[in-house]
């Protein structure tokens, strides 16, 4: 699996420190074993500093989509507390 960090934002906690949410993007090589065909599965992540990182992988195999998604994160200043709820509801759409 691979990593692909779009942007970092910078907010401050309910404590009055100022920490940094990183949002990127995972890659996941696929292969058919059928075809021999290599594909690659997209994912979404956010880390916020060294307190929480969540994960969802395989989210789409479209990397025009997932960057959408990552973007849609980013703006909104999505945290790894709800991004599950996020992603399935984006799903849905």
């Amino acid at each position: 699996m691979r990593r692909l960090e779009i942007c970092r934002k910078n907010i401050v906690l309910d404590n009055f420190v100022e920490k940094t949410l990183v949002y990127y993007i995972t890659i996941d090589d696929i292969y058919d074993l059928r075809s021999s065909m290599p594909y690659e599965s997209y994912g979404v992540g956010i880390s916020l500093g060294n307190i929480e990182t969540r994960e969802i992988y395989g989210v789409t195999f479209s990397c025009d989509k997932i960057i959408s998604l990552a973007n849609l994160l980013s703006n909104a200043l999505v945290t790894p507390v709800t991004l599950c709820d996020i992603v399935s509801d984006w799903l849905c759409l």
